[in-house]
């Protein structure tokens, strides 16, 4: 089970069936939702103060991205964050989980090395069971899952 993930969607259905599915399939301890990527910019950047002044708290080892959004798209986020929280980049990981049939957006995703997926909505049991069984997920949160 890993400990903390972040999905960061603008459709309240959607968080809320995210949840739902992570829950029932034991897939996270702590999920944290977010509305946009401006949103989840702010919450990294409050993280990364809070862990200056001596906080312990541990970042999402997660990330369950859409990428079209208002305020700040899912692209714009993942700019963002590869950019200005390099400190984070070795321990999170994203999965792109959209509505999107463009194929450049699955060949856009692939440029980025802490995507390690890219699910159509919505989110079901078998996509979790894929996760669940990602070499690249496994590999880089071994320790989140060796605890299930």
């Amino acid at each position: 089970m890993i400990d903390k993930v972040l999905l960061i969607d603008d459709d309240e259905v959607t968080l809320m069936l995210c949840e739902f599915i992570l829950e029932v399939n034991e897939f996270a301890r702590d999920i944290v939702k977010l509305n946009n990527g401006c949103e989840g910019i702010s919450f990294y950047k409050s993280l990364i103060d809070r862990k200056a002044q001596g906080s312990t708290e541990k970042a999402p080892a997660l990330i369950f991205l859409d990428l079209n959004m208002p305020i700040m798209s899912g692209w714009d986020f993942l700019e963002d964050f590869t950019a200005n929280c390099p400190e984070l980049l070795a321990q999170t990981r994203v999965i792109i989980l959209s509505s999107t049939i463009d194929p450049d957006d699955y060949k856009r995703a692939s440029k980025y090395d802490i995507v390690i997926d890219f699910i159509s909505k919505p989110l079901d049991d078998d996509a979790v069971n894929k996760l669940k069984a990602n070499k690249s997920l496994k590999t880089f949160l071994a320790s989140d899952l060796a605890s299930e």
